[in-house]
């Protein structure tokens, strides 16, 4: 009888232990949704567009804003275009494109977000030039953060602000 109560006792015990770990996970996944909720909710008060990407750096939805602010009919900024197509192709000092480096920053964003999906990591931050509709640049300060979604993917939330003292800069350079 004591072997009997043993074993129950210990299959009591990692019941509830097991029990507690699934309580500690849900309660992390939770506090990882709402700070994602809370980083959006400030984006869209902040931004001039904000824009949600899949890991293929692809637009999960219309934004309508993000083609008025470049000049473009609001079917052009449509689910499943990507978002690397509005940024400026020019290279920079270091050889490399807008594209190249907000592709760069959003991978290591997602391999780190993809290590530990209950992390929200500091939002990340990069000025780039995006092409308007007349082919002329449009300075804006891009702020995102990355999220692992229950089934697996990858997600972006991304803000697009207008730097007009960057756009004043830049138009100063290119007449210098």
């Amino acid at each position: 009888q004591i072997a009997g109560l043993f074993v129950f006792s210990l299959i009591y015990w990692w019941d509830e232990k097991q029990s507690l770990a699934e309580a500690a996970a849900l309660v992390d996944a939770e506090t990882s949704d709402s700070k994602y909720l809370l980083a959006e909710r400030v984006l869209e008060a902040t931004c001039d567009a904000v824009v949600y990407l899949d890991d293929d750096l692809s637009l999960l939805g219309a934004c309508p804003k993000l083609a008025e602010i470049l000049l473009k009919h609001p079917k052009v900024a449509c689910e499943g275009c990507s978002f690397l197509d509005f940024l400026s192709q020019d290279h920079d000092d270091d050889d490399a494109t807008d594209v190249d480096r907000v592709r760069r920053l959003m991978e290591e964003e997602a391999r780190r977000a993809s290590r530990d999906p209950t992390k929200l990591d500091p939002a990340g931050t990069v000025h780039v030039a995006m092409v308007d509709a007349y082919g002329s640049k449009v300075s804006v300060q891009l702020y995102w953060c990355c999220t692992v979604r229950d089934d697996g993917q990858v997600q972006h939330l991304v803000g697009i602000s207008l730097r007009a003292e960057f756009a004043e800069q830049d138009a100063g350079t290119s007449h210098g």
